[in-house]
């Protein structure tokens, strides 16, 4: 019943408009991050709650310039805030530039489009291939998220539960109320009823944070793997270019070429405005990844620390190295696999040409050898060495 109940809903994620991003659209609208330009009043109210996350980062950068004479406490309010702010920009990512994401979403559909109008059957095992890995990449991604978020919201009624050390000193008086995150309010937040409306805020805006992170990743990954599967369609349709009946066909073989050109030229666009798009949130999202992982190593090995708060900071670094390696991997095999694409012109059935196709050919192998390199800023690139020299750094 459960099991069912799944894959109907998994179903209704789905979109004819977007064939292999129908999910992760679906997922950013209701968030509020996928702006439609007909719907107007919903966009202003949607932005307008956006702002009010940005003053919810602020107050919680305000909280950690209070605590920043005690140590421990600023670790653990730093490695929320510092997530808090990546959410955020992710989330204004798409509303910034949701007119430059609008036409990328677009051009992989028409391209989508195109391949299947074609009914090659290499290529269309080939997209269903990478269509259904991106499905399961998406709803995987969503659990973890899911779970970390659950994980969040219960970790301050489990302490509460299970320490009765902590329980005795609320009732004495001694001890705050345990809150979800910490943030400066301008009401006193550690009594009845501010701590009440302040954990309402809490709740709401982790709810919108992780809802950012996990909606921007999935995209960005999903795209990543639509990259690399239209790279081996398009060095497959290279190999095909001399698969005819007709011998010396010169205008056959002139077509075939052509076609190559022009998907090579729609991936290429595609290529360099999704880089342009999350160049900046990925070079902000290194530098935070690199600084959070420092912090929690220190965390975990000051004096005093509770068994609670290391299974916190455990589960909190290995959520943000997965997110890291997740997005250095697949970038890596894009560009491993770009550098393969022109192979497929010298795995054809070339002998079968004239001199004068060869001479395209040469060219369309040329334009080929192009790296597709997905980066992090001007100073890095999002490779597995990346990850690596982060991770251990």
């Amino acid at each position: 019943m459960l099991l069912d109940r799944l894959v109907s809903v998994a179903k209704n994620l789905e979109d004819p408009n977007f064939f292999l991003l129908g999910p992760n659209i679906k997922g950013l609208y209701f968030f509020g991050f996928w702006q439609p330009p007909i719907k107007r009043m919903r966009n202003n109210l949607y932005n307008m709650f956006l702002v009010c996350t940005i003053l919810f980062v602020l107050s919680q950068i305000i909280d950690l310039y209070y605590l920043r004479h005690d140590l421990a406490k600023a670790l653990d309010n730093f490695s929320l805030t510092a997530l808090s702010v990546v959410s955020c920009a992710k989330g204004w990512s798409f509303v910034l530039f949701k007119a430059r994401w609008y036409e990328l979403v677009k051009s992989i559909s028409q391209e989508e489009r195109t391949e299947i109008q074609k009914q090659n059957k290499e290529a269309l095992m080939e997209m269903r291939r990478y269509r259904r890995y991106a499905r399961s990449m998406t709803f995987s991604y969503w659990l973890l998220v899911l779970i970390t978020y659950l994980a969040l919201l219960l970790a301050p009624l489990m302490r509460y539960i299970f320490s009765t050390a902590y329980k005795e000193g609320i009732k004495e008086g001694i001890e705050p109320y345990p809150q979800i995150i910490n943030s400066w309010f301008p009401f006193d937040n550690t009594k009845i009823p501010g701590y009440i409306y302040g954990s309402a805020i809490h709740l709401i805006f982790s709810t919108q944070g992780s809802a950012a992170i996990a909606m921007y990743d999935t995209c960005v990954v999903v795209i990543i793997i639509y990259l690399k599967g239209e790279l081996r369609v398009l060095k497959n349709q290279c190999k095909r270019i001399f698969e005819t009946e007709e011998k010396q066909c010169t205008n056959i073989f002139m077509v075939n070429i052509k076609e190559c050109h022009r998907k090579h030229n729609v991936l290429m666009r595609q290529y360099t405005l999704f880089n342009s798009l999350v160049s900046p949130i990925m070079f902000f999202y290194v530098l935070i990844c690199s600084i959070t992982i420092c912090c929690s190593v220190v965390q975990i090995n000051l004096t005093g620390i509770t068994t609670y708060k290391k299974l916190w900071v455990i589960q909190y670094t290995v959520g943000q190295v997965f997110q890291l390696f997740m997005l250095c991997w697949h970038a890596n095999e894009v560009f491993v696999e770009s550098y393969a694409v022109d192979r497929g012109v010298y795995d054809s059935d070339w002998w079968k040409s004239n001199v004068f196709i060869r001479k395209h050919l040469l060219l369309l192998a040329g334009k080929l050898n192009q790296p597709f390199i997905l980066t992090a800023g001007p100073f890095s690139k999002l490779t597995v060495l990346t990850f690596i020299s982060v991770s251990i750094t």
